[in-house]
């Protein structure tokens, strides 16, 4: 972390921000663990104010709880939370996908192509975080080509809260035909085929690909959940 002190206030709040949302959605820090701003000020290095601010960049996200007075702690993580959040994003996923395969720009549609070359490109390298990373982007670029920001921060909302979810999918093994090397063999299918409907300008086959995407996403979470998934992360109510 060499020079980070000499950075400017902004870059240390972005990295800080960076680096404890990273450490949230890989369960790093668990749901419902404290956030305790002495130790992150040492393990990163930076003053009191940066991980405040960060800290209140991640609560804006309802990633993480803040009381008055009281410790931040991260957001727990509930088997109705993947019900509510799932059955939301497939509504709001196919609505920015069919409306993306109708407004689309030439210039969109080229970064869009580079960024499932880029999923591709790491799900061959078999880098977890890195593959949710570009998994994310792929889809916001879809997301932001529907042209309207109103829907747009909806998908954001929702993408961020389900993100803890979406990277157990990509990082945990299962057998059978929810083994990795299935499942990501899907994914890219399903990327590659939007790709292709997102260019003919079909609306209806990309609306109704990106609800087959989100229903291989809630089979897989739905299988690890009741085979792997430790109670004392995730928590029936």
């Amino acid at each position: 972390m060499e020079g980070l002190l000499n950075k400017g206030k902004g870059f240390q709040t972005s990295y800080v921000y960076n680096e404890i949302k990273r450490r949230i959605i890989t369960l790093e820090l668990k749901p419902g663990e404290i956030i305790e701003e002495k130790k992150m000020m040492a393990e990163l290095e930076v003053g009191r104010t940066p991980i405040r601010e960060a800290l209140l960049m991640l609560k804006n996200e309802d990633l993480i709880v803040s009381l008055p007075n009281k410790s931040s702690y991260v957001k727990d993580l509930t088997l109705k939370d993947m019900k509510d959040l799932s059955e939301s994003l497939m509504a709001i996923e196919k609505l920015v996908t069919s409306l993306a395969a109708q407004r689309v720009t030439q210039k969109a549609m080229e970064e869009i192509k580079r960024a499932e070359g880029e999923v591709e490109r790491v799900i061959g390298k078999r880098r977890y975080w890195e593959i949710e990373t570009e998994n994310r982007r792929f889809h916001q670029l879809i997301a932001g080509a529907c042209d309207n920001p109103y829907l747009y921060s909806i998908y954001e909302n929702l993408r961020n809260q389900i993100s803890r979810l979406s990277y157990l999918a990509f990082s945990k093994d299962m057998e059978n035909n929810f083994s990795l090397d299935h499942h990501f063999q899907k994914v890219v299918d399903h990327h590659r085929k939007l790709v292709q409907y997102l260019g003919d300008k079909d609306a209806q086959k990309a609306g109704e690909l990106s609800l087959e995407h989100i229903r291989l996403f809630q089979d897989r979470m739905a299988f690890y959940l009741s085979r792997y998934f430790n109670e004392t992360i995730m928590k029936d109510i």
